[in-house]
């Protein structure tokens, strides 16, 4: 836990940052503590919330506590027709963030401010891995066509397909769908 090069004079260690061996640990601890409950707040909006009512029947005690009333509750019919309900479970991760537990906020309660925490994607400006990319290898066609987004409706096109919505639905192939078709034929 001690970061490189930094210990205490007592110590009689080759390191050049100077330090204190006997506190420096222990704000090191405090803070990924603390980072790692932030994380785990958001980890629990984003997934627990959602996932319990199915696997168990109702939404989790933490969920239920910072919601209040503003969270509709299942009655003891529908959490038996809820609890189960899936026949395959898959998570995507659409990108990554760092979080801060913000546990008061000025805003009024909503979805936004119910993890109790403030989420971005970048650091002092710069955007997570190099810049804002993360190594690999691999592709992932997101749609075969353009289709609806939760967060912004008909108004993005995502899919390797261009639907053409005021003539007929057209599909009209974009240049990743060749690319794609290359691809697959290859591998």
């Amino acid at each position: 836990m001690a970061a490189p090069g930094r210990c205490s004079e007592w110590q009689m260690l080759t390191c050049t940052g100077g330090g204190d061996f006997g506190m420096e640990l222990y704000i090191v601890a405090h803070y990924q503590i603390l980072a790692h409950a932030a994380a785990v707040k958001c980890i629990e909006r984003s997934t627990r919330w959602f996932l319990e009512p199915i696997t168990n029947g109702d939404y989790p005690g933490s969920m239920r506590a910072i919601v209040g009333s503003r969270l509709p509750k299942f009655t003891k019919e529908q959490s038996l027709i809820v609890k189960g309900l899936f026949d395959f479970l898959g998570l995507t991760y659409y990108t990554s963030s760092y979080v801060k537990y913000a546990p008061h906020s000025n805003s009024p309660p909503s979805y936004l401010t119910d993890a109790l925490v403030n989420q971005t994607t970048e650091r002092d400006g710069v955007p997570i891995g190099p810049q804002g990319r993360c190594e690999g290898e691999g592709y992932f066609a997101w749609s075969l066509l353009d289709n609806f987004e939760w967060g912004s409706s008909y108004t993005v096109r995502f899919g390797i397909n261009y639907v053409d919505y005021q003539n007929g639905l057209k599909r009209i192939p974009k240049r990743s769908a060749y690319w794609f078709k290359s691809f697959l034929k290859k591998y």
